[in-house]
């Protein structure tokens, strides 16, 4: 079985958005190595999300960070995301 890999990043995307009660603000792809991804940004009443997700082998993966409303965290928030890294496993 082949996994339809723009398919399962939208589809995790978009249940992401659901579950936050948000609107998808922008989108563009991403890749972590040679592992293609999506990066998106979305808005509720309350915070933005900027969030990232993967597909590594049959398996997707997100990371997602939350800001309250008129906070600016842009420093903290690609900290993050730049401390994660694949490693192969033994």
């Amino acid at each position: 079985m082949r996994l339809n890999v723009q398919g399962e990043l939208a589809a995790n995307r978009d249940n992401f958005i659901k579950g936050v009660k948000a609107t998808l603000v922008a989108e563009k792809p991403i890749k972590l190595g040679v592992h293609p991804g999506i990066e998106f940004s979305a808005e509720s009443p309350q915070a933005t999300f900027l969030a990232r997700v993967y597909v590594v082998g049959p398996r997707p993966y997100m990371l997602a960070a939350v800001t309250l409303k008129g906070k600016d965290d842009g420093p903290n928030i690609n900290k993050f995301f730049s401390s994660f890294t694949l490693t192969p496993r033994r």
